[in-house]
């Protein structure tokens, strides 16, 4: 269970929306090389000391920090609210995918212009953030488990579906070259390693609280390593099937990999209406996509959860108060993309939130956690002994400590 809600977390619309759209930007197998390495070299000690600190220190969020940190815990909020800012709008996005999963369904998805000048749109974010309440307020294992339990399964039965269904398409070849050729002179692009660090880190949801509260939740620290090694090949597995079905859609109809973020909601939903079945491939497209918002969202409120717990409310109050908070910024971001058109800062009230405040406080909070864990966790050496053996667990503590928060920092220059 563990495992299925680590990889529930971890797949999210990063895999299926912003990897292909990512690795399109930065030459396909080039980006690919990358980030495979930036996951061996970094993100799995990342993974490992975030999991077995949660391990040791155990539930709730902030007094699991302050056991293993003593007063050094305050600065555990930083990621707290980074997952509070990022919930708010991802569950407006969340919602979004739902509209287009429940119009798919009757037909053509109207284009996301048009869909944005309604209420209807809105509405549908307000039913997903409704959904992942209920489910939180259940609890860890009647409701986290059980969705994890049925939505991980039939996730990976939708990509099936989908890969089956497109490996036969013209561009299947060209996206399979897409995605493996790789170019060495241009992998020493400074902005394709930081984009490619970047998705990493995101993917796996290193730094940001969720693996610490999820680890906090384990009745054993054994099996570790062989955890993060199932959730880092299964997540990086999703996100080259997911490349390789949205290129092989985009190549078949002529369309540019290096579109952008327009790809999966304006572009690919028009291609596939042409797709022999596409009736049937366009609502299971965004059904994945809504699988894979959920498991993530309900990760990025278990956190927010955790913390909250501690003042000793019952469960389903923790989650009514975190959820009114939440709409402090869900309601502005919400607005973001409805007739009142509600900006900030001359953008959209989620576009700000993300671009100009996540961008920058996201590599910060993944550094302080790490930072906070690395050098003031006295068990933290020990921990990748026993997690990777002695030398290997030296040497991937050195890389933790050291290297990994300087490089996290670096995405800021």
């Amino acid at each position: 269970m563990f495992i299925l809600a680590s990889t529930g977390s971890a797949i999210g619309l990063g895999n299926v929306w912003r990897f292909p759209y990512m690795a399109g930007i930065y030459g396909g197998g080039t980006f690919i090389l990358a980030y495979l390495f930036f996951i061996l070299l970094f993100v799995i000690p990342g993974m490992v000391i975030e999991i077995t600190a949660g391990a040791e220190g155990g539930p709730p969020f902030f007094k699991g920090f302050r056991k293993l940190v003593g007063k050094f815990w305050l600065f555990s909020i930083l990621p707290f609210a980074l997952c509070w800012i990022i919930f708010s709008y991802y569950m407006v996005i969340t919602g979004w995918v739902l509209f287009y999963f429940v119009f798919s369904l009757f037909g053509n998805p109207p284009a996301f212009s048009d869909a944005a000048g309604g209420w209807v749109l809105p509405a549908f974010s307000f039913a997903a953030l409704a959904m992942v309440s209920i489910v939180s307020a259940l609890g860890v294992r009647k409701g986290i488990e059980k969705l994890n339990l049925y939505l991980m399964p039939l996730l990976f039965l939708s990509l099936i579906f989908l890969l089956a269904n497109t490996a036969g398409l013209d561009g299947a070849s060209e996206s399979i070259a897409f995605i493996t050729a790789v170019d060495l002179g241009g992998i020493a692009n400074p902005q394709l390693l930081i984009a490619a660090f970047a998705q990493a880190l995101f993917s796996l949801s290193v730094g940001m609280g969720i693996l610490f509260t999820y680890g906090s939740y384990l009745r054993r620290k054994s099996g570790i390593l062989g955890s993060v090694a199932a959730v880092a090949v299964l997540d990086t597995s999703f996100s080259l099937i997911s490349a390789f079905i949205v290129f092989a859609i985009t190549f078949t109809f002529a369309l540019s990999p290096a579109t952008g973020p327009t790809l999966v909601f304006e572009t690919l939903p028009r291609a596939l209406e042409l797709v022999p079945l596409g009736n049937v491939l366009l609502p299971v497209f965004f059904l994945l996509l809504f699988f894979a918002a959920m498991t993530s969202a309900i990760s990025l409120l278990e956190v927010l959860v955790s913390g909250v717990e501690g003042v000793g409310w019952s469960r389903p109050k923790t989650v009514l108060v975190v959820v009114a908070a939440t709409a402090l910024l869900f309601i502005p971001s919400l607005l973001s993309y409805s007739p009142v058109g509600l900006q900030f800062g001359g953008m959209p009230f989620l576009d700000y939130l993300n671009s100009v405040f996540v961008d920058r406080l996201m590599p910060v909070a993944m550094a302080v956690l790490v930072l906070l864990l690395a050098w003031k966790w006295k068990g933290a050496a020990a921990a990748f002994s026993s997690v990777f053996s002695p030398t290997p667990g030296r040497i991937f503590y050195a890389i933790t400590k050291y290297l990994l928060p300087f490089t996290i920092l670096l995405q800021m220059i």
